[in-house]
This record gives structure tokens, C-alpha cells and sequence, in this order.
């Protein structure tokens, strides 16, 4: 497998908001399927429903994982991934494994 998320260390040249959405475009493009993290919805809510909204224009499979100790998921992540598994390697793995 490849990863194919922009890197902390390493992130899209061009910060402006067209700048990171069409960086963002480009990355989605070349994944199998995408992964949502839940947890991180609510301190980036606009950008990871651009992420989602790409990635089914794009016709990609989206997973979502739900961190440690979680209960609630955002309901835009429930109903648009085709599989939500919790935040443990062993259920992530199976599930790409299941859904590529």
C-alpha cells in the first residue's frame, strides 16, 4: 500500500483555500480508498467534507475509523463511508484489505 495524505512535514505548497483544495484533489485522485478519522470532524469539519464530497464525485471507497473511546460519529462520515471500523490496526487492515 501507498499513502497518499500530504505529510505534516511536507504540505501543500500553496495555502490558499483553492491552493489546498485542488492539492487535496490531486491526492484524492490517486488513492484506492479514502480514510476518514472521525475524531478529527469537528476541528475540521469544512475540509474533511470537501474530502468526502471529492472522493465520491471520484467514485472512491471511504472508510471511516473511530478513535479510542469514541461513542458518537458525525453523521456525515456514518452515512457516506462504506464501512466504519474502530481505531485498531488489525480492523483498519482487514477492512482495506476487504474493500480494494
Amino acid at each position: 500500500w501507498a499513502n497518499c495524505s500530504v505529510p505534516n512535514h511536507d504540505g501543500l505548497p500553496d495555502k490558499t483555500s483553492k491552493g489546498l483544495a485542488e492539492g487535496m484533489t490531486r491526492q484524492i485522485a490517486v488513492a484506492q480508498i479514502i480514510v476518514v478519522i472521525a475524531g478529527m470532524y469537528a476541528a475540521h469539519r469544512d475540509w474533511i467534507d470537501y474530502e468526502i464530497i471529492e472522493a465520491q464525485r471520484m467514485g472512491k471507497i471511504i472508510l471511516g475509523v473511530i478513535p479510542w473511546a469514541q461513542e458518537r460519529v458525525p453523521d456525515r462520515v456514518q452515512n457516506t463511508s462504506h464501512r466504519m471500523v474502530r481505531w485498531n490496526s488489525a480492523s483498519v487492515i482487514n477492512a482495506v484489505r476487504e474493500l480494494v
